[in-house]
């Protein structure tokens, strides 16, 4: 986690060997100043029932880069890649998914969420790559974006590459505003507006926020979302 007010370039470079039964469970937050760069490398070699989970979160800085690449090479592991990012301002948030089953029976699951505001932009790029000995593959992959403003920009592209015939597997990705019937209806309820869209977007948010499983990081994960809410509020 890096905090310095100051502009500064941080590029992590992480590799995770995972032998036979091994697991981790890894939680990265990111937040930086606003004229930071943060490209983050992250390199992922599985082997038999192996588990690797991951939640992240990203304040972005100017530009952040989370690129990260698994490769199942051991029956019965498992992947799971989790994000939320917010961004403001022009601030640009870039996800390099890449996950490749290489023998059967494994699993990998991505969904990464971002909430944008200002001028910034999101780039999810996420492939799955099942080669033909990868039968009985379990792959999902989700990219879910809450734009708070028309100038907010999304290009997301989700892929599958699938050489094998007994999978299952699908991939999807939105970008979207308020839903004025969701709106209405927690206003007929007598929830006045601002209030229904700080419930609307907490509750996209909350997901991903509550697999971190601390309160004091969830509480200041859940400000966070609200402070950007809050700024835009003003803007408007």
């Amino acid at each position: 986690m890096s905090e310095e007010k100051s502009k500064n370039l941080v590029v992590p470079v992480i590799e995770y060997l995972l032998e036979d039964n091994s697991k981790v469970n890894h939680k990265r937050m990111q937040i930086d100043s606003g004229d930071s760069y943060f490209f983050q490398f992250d390199r992922i070699l599985q082997k038999a029932d192996s588990s690797f989970i991951s939640t992240s979160f990203s304040l972005s800085g100017l530009v952040s880069r989370y690129d990260i690449h698994s490769d199942l090479v051991g029956i019965n592991s498992e992947c799971n890649l989790h994000g939320l990012y917010l961004t403001n301002s022009d601030q640009l948030q870039e996800n390099e998914i890449s996950i490749t089953h290489s023998v059967e029976k494994c699993s990998s699951d991505q969904m990464f969420k971002g909430i944008l505001a200002g001028k910034s932009k999101a780039v999810f790029s996420g492939k799955v790559l099942v080669k033909q000995d990868a039968q009985k593959t379990r792959a999902f992959q989700k990219d879910l974006n809450f734009l708070l403003s028309k100038d907010c920009e999304v290009d997301t592209k989700p892929s599958l590459e699938i050489y094998a015939d007994d999978v299952e597997c699908s991939h999807g990705a939105t970008a979207g505003n308020m839903d004025k019937n969701m709106l209405f209806y927690l206003q007929s309820r007598g929830i006045n507006s601002d209030d229904a869209m700080a419930m609307l977007i907490r509750g996209f948010a909350q997901e991903i926020i509550d697999e971190f499983d601390d309160e004091k990081i969830i509480e200041f994960l859940e400000n966070s979302v609200e402070r950007l809410f809050q700024n835009w509020i003003l803007k408007e």
